[in-house]
This record gives C-alpha cells, sequence and structure tokens, in this order.
C-alpha cells in the first residue's frame, strides 16, 4: 500500500498491471472520472484534450475570464499572476462564479452563478459575444468589456469543478465555447484548463511566500465591506497588493 510520497512512471505501471491482472479492474485516481470528462469535452470542440495555452501569458493578459467554483482557493498561485495582470498590466477581469472570493475584488464584472451553472454562464456569455440576446446585464457587460480587449492579449482560464464529472464536462465545455467566441482559431492558445488536483501538491516554498504576502494583505487594514467600495472593485485592496506584491511577484513555479 502506498501512504505518501511520488509514484514514478514504473511503479505506476506496476500498479495499473497488479489491478488489471489480479483484481480485475483497472486502476483510477480519485479525480479520474473529473478529468475524463474534462478530456471528452475539449475533444469534443477542438479534436483534442491537448491546449497549445502557456500560462506564462497569464501575467501580461489584458482581458481575462475565469471560469471556476473558488480558483482563489482551488489554484492559489495562477489567483496571484490574474492579480498581477489586474495591478500591473491594467487587464480587465470577469469572474463566473457563484462564490465571492478575493478575487472578485480584482473583477471588473462579476457574473455570478447558482452551484453548477458556471458552464452555463459562459455559454451565455459566449452567445452574447456572437450577436445573441445577453442573458442579464452582468453578461452583457462583460461582452461590451471583451470586444474591446486585444485578441491576442485575452484568456480564459478554466478550474473545473473537482467532484462532479457533469459539473466539470459543462465548465470546460462552456468555457471552451466561451474561447472560440472571442479568439475564433486561436482558441486552443488562449484556453487554459487547470488540473483538478493542483492543491494536493506544491511549489512548497514559493507557494508558502505566496500565501504568507496573501496573509498580510487580508490582515492589513483598510477595506471596506461596503456595496460601493465592493462595486468599484475594492481599491483599497488593489492598493495593497500593489505594495506586497513586488517582493515575491517575480519567482516563478
Amino acid at each position: 500500500m502506498l501512504v505518501g510520497g511520488t509514484v514514478t512512471n514504473e511503479e505506476a505501471l506496476v500498479i495499473q498491471q497488479l489491478a488489471t491482472r489480479a483484481l480485475g479492474a483497472p486502476a483510477d485516481q480519485a479525480v479520474g472520472p473529473v478529468v475524463r470528462a474534462v478530456t471528452s469535452a475539449l475533444e469534443a470542440r477542438f479534436g483534442t484534450w491537448r491546449m497549445a495555452s502557456n500560462l506564462e501569458r497569464l501575467p501580461k493578459a489584458k482581458a481575462i475570464v475565469t471560469v471556476a467554483d473558488d480558483i482563489e482557493e482551488s489554484h492559489n498561485v495562477v489567483s496571484v499572476r490574474i492579480k498581477d495582470a489586474v495591478v500591473w498590466e491594467k487587464a480587465k477581469l470577469v469572474v463566473i462564479g457563484p462564490l465571492r472570493s478575493e478575487l472578485v475584488d480584482f473583477a471588473a464584472v462579476w457574473i455570478r452563478t447558482k452551484a453548477g451553472e458556471e458552464g452555463l454562464a459562459a455559454q451565455q456569455l459566449a452567445e452574447a459575444l456572437q450577436g445573441g440576446a445577453p442573458a442579464s446585464e452582468d453578461i452583457a457587460r462583460a461582452a461590451d468589456l471583451l470586444r474591446e480587449a486585444p485578441r491576442e492579449q485575452t484568456m480564459v482560464v478554466c478550474a473545473p469543478n473537482p467532484v462532479s464529472p457533469a459539473i466539470a464536462a459543462a465548465m470546460t465545455g462552456g468555457a471552451a465555447n466561451l474561447a472560440i467566441a472571442l479568439l475564433g482559431d486561436a482558441a486552443s492558445e488562449g484556453l487554459a484548463v487547470l488540473p483538478p488536483e493542483a492543491n494536493t501538491g506544491a511549489c512548497s516554498t514559493r507557494a508558502s511566500a505566496r500565501k504568507a504576502a496573501r496573509t498580510r494583505w487580508r490582515a492589513s487594514p483598510g477595506c471596506s465591506s461596503s456595496a460601493t467600495t465592493r462595486r468599484c472593485g475594492c481599491r483599497a485592496r488593489r492598493q495593497r497588493w500593489t505594495r506586497l506584491a513586488p517582493s515575491w511577484s517575480s519567482t516563478g513555479c
């Protein structure tokens, strides 16, 4: 029985063979059904699950759309890079998701959905960009904002639900359709679908530095909880992020 640590390719092969030959069932990981649902959704739209996108583009993007439950919690390093793009590159951020997180304070538009309807909202935004009637005022605002963004500096980032294959497939499909509506033939280059098990591992030292910076940022005074401050993007939080970020944001992971 494996208790912890990493598994080599050779060890994984032995485990697979043991499960198949001795137990009569293939070995699978806990998120295996979710991963298969995500890859199937991508293959249905692109013919392959391998996207040509590169997350190194993220900090320099001018427009970003996130499709996620709470990307701040599930993929904190990616969230940091998105904040960098908003603060340093003046990127326009559209957040699609049900939960209010720190990332919402950096967003130009928050399309707040019901749980499990993130993919539907992404699809509705795609349809609005293609000339359809917007399903809500927030979707109309987001569509107007994204039409003005430079195509080569626009990214769609999807963090699929790590528990439900059906929701993960819907999120991935909606994000893919949105990327196609935004970027056309270059959609694969601007769509990043993040792994559902990202926070089970660690870029330990640098991730700890980022977490410490975020903790100091949360603890610092000056962020009003009023509706007015939330609507304007929580300027105080952005200013504190600007002060804290230079000490660690240039490091890679």
